[in-house]
């Protein structure tokens, strides 16, 4: 049971990773190029089938569509707004300040803080000092 836990998070990871950098386009694209060449090769040999198929001056309706699709990803990729490298500590800062409580200004009515264990450090040193 556990195994097919393991294949599938890896399964849905890789497909989620090829779906995010555009797999689906080149998945389609494949296809398209698949039924291309299958069509060709039935009016001409396969040689002349894969020069027609790739040549790109014979795009069938599937190609047309992906490339349209694909463009219009492009452009809502340009639109949307990115996360630049100059930006990124500024997006850090306000992230922390959201999701951390914010610092205490000024001390409480008790106090310092310090814990138990470290009462030894907040007192002050015996005088003089012992003699070893």
């Amino acid at each position: 049971m556990n195994r097919i836990f393991k294949i599938a998070g890896i399964s849905a990871c890789v497909l989620t990773v090829l779906v995010m950098s555009g797999g689906h386009w080149l998945a389609l694209q494949s296809f398209a190029w698949m039924h291309m060449t299958v069509e060709f090769s039935r009016e001409y040999g396969w040689r002349t089938a894969i020069q027609r198929t790739f040549s790109g001056r014979h795009p069938c309706k599937l190609c047309l569509k992906v490339q349209q699709g694909w463009q219009q990803e492009r452009q809502q990729d340009k639109k949307s707004p990115r996360l630049e490298a100059h930006n990124f500590p500024e997006v850090i800062w306000e992230w922390r300040a959201l999701t951390a409580p914010p610092a205490p200004t000024c001390a409480g009515p008790e106090g310092v803080f310090a814990s138990g264990s470290y009462s030894d450090f907040s007192e002050s040193p015996p005088t003089p000092p012992p003699r070893a």
